[in-house]
């Protein structure tokens, strides 16, 4: 979880047994099981950041300034908004003593030790969509710092761009390998930066001393909306950034040689476009914005009335240090 300051103007939670009012969820590590484990032939642990969801996360996001990461004599630099999110932290809250970036750290010290004792192949893939993406590159480079051969592979969906020249170099020089998957349209991909970014990066003399600039690393898979016979073709700032539409095209995808068509033989369900969007054309029928909770999370209770309902237990984080044990690999 991620701790950030709320500007008096914005809304906390209206529900009065809201089990916290400053943190959000922001994402979680997995392990590949012992079937999936003997297929890819290593122990996989996943971390997975989400994208921008809370109206103080798209601030962050617009706080482009630069801030020194890997130490102040370092010349890597990110976005003080992405850096803030993934470092902030408050010791008076009791969900808030660690940041993002404590949290998983903490935990990948924990499992990645532990499967290399059993004398097992251990590697590490962190994913992430839009803010997600950003977290990833940040945490890709803390635990190269922790894990120096430790495989790292980072697989981003419409990621901004995150840091400086230096810190690419840096990202390189731990054998970090990335894979940028872009939607041409989606302009996320093409923040922070001014508007000359692209055009200077082309300048290599001039971006090699400028270490202000900013500029993307890895191999970029793009992705063309008209490739799909299901998308509407007309311009959505917001749909063309859609998570499920980029899923949706990755499914389709063929190759990126000019080739316009989409795999007849894709399997992802169509519908899930419009999940959050009104990027399906209507001869599909499918609504847009069509997901919601059954009758919008409220239950009728035994006086017949129509209620939130009590949060379950298990739904409620445990606090900071709490593991779910290492036995149930056994």
């Amino acid at each position: 979880m991620s701790r950030l300051n709320m500007p008096h103007w914005l809304e906390k939670s209206f529900h009065p047994k809201a089990w916290n009012h400053d943190s959000n969820w922001m994402g979680y590590v997995a392990v590949s099981g012992d079937a999936e484990t003997e297929r890819i032939g290593c122990r996989d642990v996943l971390v997975t950041w989400r994208g921008t969801i809370a109206p103080t996360e798209w601030l962050k996001d617009m706080d482009v300034r630069l801030e020194h990461f890997g130490g102040k004599n370092s010349d890597a630099k990110v976005a003080h908004g992405y850096y803030g999110i993934y470092t902030s932290k408050s010791e008076d809250t009791k969900y808030n003593q660690l940041s993002a970036e404590d949290q998983v750290l903490e935990e990948l010290k924990r499992l990645i030790p532990f499967f290399k004792s059993r004398g097992e192949y251990v590697s590490l893939t962190l994913s992430g969509h839009g803010l997600g993406g950003a977290l990833c590159f940040l945490t890709a480079y803390d635990a190269a710092q922790e894990f120096p051969d430790l495989p790292i592979t980072v697989i981003t969906f419409g990621g901004p761009r995150v840091g400086n020249k230096p810190f690419c170099e840096k990202l390189k020089e731990k054998k970090i390998k990335v894979i940028r998957v872009v939607v041409r349209h989606d302009i996320v991909p093409h923040l922070p930066g001014i508007p000359f970014n692209k055009k200077l990066e082309k300048v290599e003399n001039l971006a090699e001393s400028w270490h202000g600039l900013y500029t993307h690393y890895g191999y970029e898979l793009n992705l063309e909306v008209k490739s799909s016979p299901y998308l509407k073709q007309m311009f959505d700032l917001v749909g063309y950034h859609n998570l499920e539409m980029y899923l949706h095209l990755v499914d389709g995808h063929i190759s990126s040689n000019g080739s316009e068509k989409f795999r007849e033989d894709a399997k992802r369900d169509v519908a899930l476009v419009n999940k959050w969007s009104g990027m399906l054309k209507k001869e599909t029928l499918v609504p847009s914005c069509w997901y919601q909770p059954a009758f919008k999370g409220l239950v009728c209770n035994k006086l017949g009335r129509w209620v939130i309902p009590e949060r379950e237990p298990e739904d409620v984080p445990p606090p900071p240090g709490t593991h779910v044990p290492l036995s149930v690999f056994n």
